[in-house]
């Protein structure tokens, strides 16, 4: 920040340097390092988008893939009870068994596919969610960067609060 301000005082040669001088100077060398700083992280955001490209639709289509097995293996799961219900081997839904022991859990029901198709289901409702969706994070020039407000022009001049602050 002191070289890009000795280097601009250098090359403007003002008259007098007081202190409004000084600060406009100030913030026009902390502007041009904001810039530079947003600017590296444009584009580290760009190539990381563009390296997620393939990793997205990779992951995309697993999930994919797991969810319609899921739902495949849950609408054979209970075609076959119902068909064992129907032939009056057993009733449809009953006789269900949770068991947890330490380190497995095990689930023996005629409705099993119907909680591997929650679980498909709630899996994909999670990817989507929260893991293939994209929240775009604000960055925002700090206040004392704002150009003074009679410096600014016509479109910061409306931002202005009651104050005669600049937001």
């Amino acid at each position: 920040m002191n070289a890009c301000i000795a280097k601009t005082l250098e090359i403007t040669k003002p008259i007098n340097v007081n202190v409004d001088a000084y600060e406009r100077v100030w913030r026009l060398c902390g502007n041009e390092m904001f810039n530079s700083v947003y600017l590296a992280d444009f584009l580290i955001r760009r190539e990381k988008f563009t390296q997620q490209a393939l990793d997205e639709r990779v992951n995309l289509w697993l999930v994919v893939t797991i969810t319609i097995s899921g739902v495949v293996l849950a609408g054979i799961q209970l075609f076959m009870s119902f068909k064992l219900a129907m032939k009056g081997r057993t009733e449809f839904g009953k006789d269900s068994e949770v068991a947890l022991e330490s380190g497995r859990l095990s689930l023996k029901s005629s409705i099993t596919g119907a909680v591997i198709l929650a679980l498909s289901f709630a899996f994909f409702m999670v990817y989507v969610i929260w893991i293939y969706s994209i929240h775009e994070m604000p960055f925002a020039k700090p206040d004392n960067l704002q150009p003074p407000l009679e410096y600014a022009s016509p479109e910061d001049s409306h931002r202005a609060d009651q104050s005669g602050n600049v937001r």
